[in-house]
């Protein structure tokens, strides 16, 4: 059984970068495993896009807007993020989320919710 989540990418930069879009588990979760896509290019403003996941529970969605196409999330010498991100939930914009902060529960109806980008100029 699939189930499905939709998500809303509000506040995007236009750019033919990759944008990548992680879903995972808690066990999954800051892995190289889960559930999304990587779109090549993206328009200025929002945008709105389902996900099918394998089961119903509890994900985080995280999401990676590579500015300067090196695949690699990059970060100045004073550890600022210099690449766009968002996530579920609403954690504090000083530390690293936890899976409790950015989790969503999916359940078998249609959930759906909002990420808001964050940029280096922010």
């Amino acid at each position: 059984m699939s189930v499905p989540i939709t998500v809303t990418f509000n506040d995007v930069r236009a750019g033919d970068v990759p944008f990548y879009v992680s879903i995972q588990t808690e066990g999954e979760y800051r892995s190289p495993q889960g559930h999304g896509d990587v779109l090549e290019a993206t328009e200025a403003g929002s945008f709105t896009r389902t996900f099918m996941l394998p089961a119903a529970g509890d994900y985080a969605v995280s999401v990676w807007h590579d500015l300067d196409a090196d695949r690699q999330f990059t970060m100045g010498p004073d550890y600022k993020v210099e690449d766009g991100w968002g996530t579920s939930g609403d954690p504090a914009l000083d530390t690293m989320p936890t899976f409790s902060d950015v989790k969503v529960s999916v359940s078998g109806e249609d959930t759906a919710i909002e990420i808001d980008m964050v940029y280096p100029e922010d």
